[in-house]
């Protein structure tokens, strides 16, 4: 694993045909390059006059809203991969499902306060970017995939909204 680290690791980068090796020089650069990537450079919403668009009923609503119920949590976590990279806390979903007895109350009582409050806890969403080489011994920021490793907690709750929006989705979307 620490050759995996060293091999992977970003020594420097060429910022502007120039070799730069200053760890906070890189960062900043990491960061622009973040921010340009995964901004709208262009927020011009397209308007689309005359158009009626179906909506959903009081029960549809009702389920997209209601609290978190255990059933739906676990199909959740068992949806998704096991062996998928580990998010910010260092876990991945084989621990989560393997442990799932102890950790189900800890998850359960997270989804009942984001349900009852609306927010995560400070630091409930936090995650690390990490830079992926997309060529061996990358050395400009074009080179790299920057994905967020996220916590499980908050995968959880992405999907189990994810999977709640799938039973109302055909009502909404004309396939025509």
């Amino acid at each position: 694993m620490n050759s995996n680290r060293r091999s992977n690791a970003v020594k420097g980068v060429f910022i502007e045909d120039v070799w730069v090796d200053d760890p906070i020089i890189v960062k900043k650069e990491v960061r622009n390059l973040i921010l340009a990537r995964f901004s709208e450079p262009d927020p011009i919403r397209p308007e689309l006059p005359g158009i009626s668009f179906r909506g959903i009923s009081m029960q549809q609503n009702d389920m997209l809203v209601r609290a978190f119920q255990e059933d739906e949590i676990k199909l959740a976590v068992w949806e998704c991969g096991s062996d998928k990279s580990p998010g910010s806390d260092g876990l991945n979903f084989k621990f989560i499902k393997h442990f799932w007895e102890t950790l189900k109350p800890g998850i359960i009582k997270f989804l009942d306060e984001f349900y009852a409050n609306g927010i995560f806890p400070k630091g409930g969403n936090a995650f690390f970017i990490a830079l992926i080489p997309k060529v061996k011994d990358s050395q400009s920021l074009n080179n790299f995939i920057p994905i967020s490793l996220i916590g499980c907690v908050y995968k959880i709750v992405a999907k189990t909204l994810a999977n709640r929006l799938k039973l109302v989705m055909p009502n909404i979307i004309d396939e025509r």
